[in-house]
């Protein structure tokens, strides 16, 4: 296998990966089956109103403005409804594309921090897993979401570890687009896994070889035009759905008076919620991605593994902490997930496992129980003091 993946004929296998994900992911693809899904409805509906009206800036849903989720997804389906006619097929074929370049890119990526080895496991792996699955073969944005959050990470730990002007780039054009195709979570991951990695070391070069101020252009460049279009065309009503609908009561809550009790509980819940979707719609590859996780020493990593774990820790601390909560968040983290249990696969642990797996579950219970006297010190305390309102 590795005489064959060299030179050129990588090229060749990249190919092969593309190929074999499209086949796998245009099965059937214009049936209704457990892919369909109510949210299709709004993408495929809008997109082709958009089209027939020849509007293709505002968005609507059976003759009404839909102010949800950026452009650039709704033109991704016109442009396919222009090339392949409007169906099913064609709004769906977005999807399967991405998925197909990003089972590539993450033969790239981990072939970068481990081998050829795991980074052919590691495309195998994703197109098995069974949310990525799914949302390969629905029309929402999703699925090229991934591709532009992993390939912003990717360009982020190449520009860390060779500190090229291209990569830097590459690193925010990426949040750019995945930004305009839906929303912030395409900034919030890699910019968290960038500032955490900036602490972890304690070293600001990374910072200064991205050149922000560049960046906060490029990011300028892309994402405001539009923006001021639906302000200037819609005004207030776009303006407070943005803010409240689609920021404040996703993030925080649709309710006022929430105190650092509530949101401790409700943090609680989401990352076990989130915990269990990574065993059930990650099977059967979960259990090798925790153990994959409980058997790295941090402290021996070098830039690029340490990006690629703070990118699925701060994904599952985020979207624990916010108020709204949906499996799907996770397909954000498909790609460190693959390359995760692929490389614990691929490297003899078993013999350390059950010292390192002891020595896990200690720390873990000595935390949550530092958090439970914490949390019941606060409680029969003055709970006035400590409320922290959101």
């Amino acid at each position: 296998m590795n005489y064959f993946l060299t030179g050129r004929n990588e090229k060749v296998v990249l190919l092969l990966i593309f190929v074999l994900s499209l086949f796998v992911y245009t099965r059937d693809l214009g049936s209704f089956g457990i892919e369909f899904r109510d949210d299709e409805v709004f993408y495929y509906q809008s997109s082709r109103e958009m089209l027939e009206a020849k509007n293709y800036l505002s968005p609507t849903y059976f003759g009404k403005n839909r102010f949800e989720k950026p452009i650039l997804f709704y033109w991704m389906v016109i442009a396919a409804f222009k090339a392949l006619g409007i169906n099913w097929i064609s709004a769906r074929i977005i999807s399967v594309i991405f998925a197909s370049l990003t089972a590539c890119l993450i033969y790239v990526l981990a072939k970068e921090l481990y081998g050829r080895r795991e980074a052919f496991l590691s495309s195998l792996i994703l197109m098995s897993v069974p949310l990525f699955f799914r949302h390969a073969k629905n029309v929402v944005p999703d699925m090229t979401l991934v591709f532009f959050i992993s390939l912003a990470m990717y360009a982020l730990i190449k520009n860390v570890k060779h500190a090229n002007g291209k990569y830097s780039l590459l690193f925010f054009a990426s949040c750019g687009i995945g930004f305009m195709i839906k929303g912030y979570s395409a900034l919030i991951i890699p910019f968290l896994a960038l500032i955490s990695y900036l602490i972890a070391e304690k070293d600001l070069t990374a910072i200064r070889d991205l050149k922000p101020l560049r960046g906060i252009i490029i990011l300028a460049l892309i994402i405001s035009p539009w923006f001021i279009y639906m302000f200037l065309r819609h005004g207030n009503d776009y303006v407070n759905h943005m803010i409240v609908t689609e920021t404040k009561n996703r993030v925080l809550a649709s309710s006022d008076g929430w105190h650092f009790f509530s949101w401790a509980q409700m943090f609680l819940s989401h990352l076990t919620f989130y915990l269990r979707t990574i065993l059930s719609y990650f099977a059967p590859w979960g259990l090798f991605f925790f153990l994959g996780c409980i058997t790295i020493n941090f402290k021996r990593l070098d830039s690029g593994h340490k990006l690629l774990f703070l990118w699925t820790l701060i994904t599952f601390l985020f979207f624990s902490s916010i108020y709204f909560r949906i499996n799907h968040y996770l397909l954000t983290i498909a790609v460190p997930f693959s390359i995760i249990a692929s490389a614990y696969l691929s490297t003899d642990n078993q013999g350390r496992i059950l010292y390192i797996a002891v020595k896990f579950i200690l720390r873990l219970a000595f935390a949550i129980a530092g958090f439970i006297v914490l949390f019941l010190f606060l409680y029969i305390s003055d709970e006035s003091k400590y409320n922290i309102a959101f």
